[in-house]
Formats: structure tokens, C-alpha cells, sequence
């Protein structure tokens, strides 16, 4: 079932939406016999994906920040110059 939801997904990403994959793993191994210690469960889990969703969230985070902080950088470069320098730049960047 899974590798025929992966190969669905190719074609259509959305089927990776149908697809519960926790459910998957949990009846794979109750019908194989698998020991359930080797198996987290959902409590355990929920932390780990939790800490996975903060790290990933901290990240783009950070990639916003870069952009800002290169834009706060720029205005106070622009802040530090003289009308002029200013109305010069805007002529260069503007074609006038």
C-alpha cells in the first residue's frame, strides 16, 4: 500500500494526504508479529515531532531574518549619507 501511495504521489502529491502513515506502521507489525516495544507510541512521538516542528520553524525564522537584517543594514547606510548621495541613488536605481 505504501509504495503504491508513493507511486500515486508522483503523479498527484495530494494522495500522500490519504495516506496515515502512523496507522500504516502500527497494523504492519501487529500483522507481521513485530515486537510493539520496537514500535513508539503515539506518546512517545509527539514530542520528538514536536521538537522537529520548532527546529524547522526556528530555521525558517532565520531565513527570514537575513533579508531584514540585510534591508536594516541598507536603510542605515542610507540614513548615514546626505540628501544628494540619496537623490543620486534613487536616479541610478530608477533610470532618471
Amino acid at each position: 500500500m505504501a509504495q503504491f501511495t508513493g507511486s500515486l504521489a508522483q503523479m498527484n502529491p495530494t494522495a500522500l494526504d490519504k495516506f496515515n502513515v502512523d496507522e500504516a506502521i502500527d497494523t504492519y507489525a501487529d500483522m507481521h508479529g513485530i515486537n510493539p516495544n520496537i514500535i513508539r507510541t503515539a506518546d512517545q512521538v509527539k514530542p520528538i515531532r514536536d521538537q522537529r516542528a520548532k527546529q524547522e520553524q526556528m530555521k525558517q525564522m532565520a531565513e527570514m531574518a537575513d533579508p531584514l537584517h540585510k534591508a536594516a543594514q541598507a536603510g542605515k547606510a542610507l540614513g548615514d549619507t546626505d540628501g544628494q548621495n540619496v537623490q543620486d541613488l534613487v536616479r541610478t536605481m530608477t533610470g532618471q
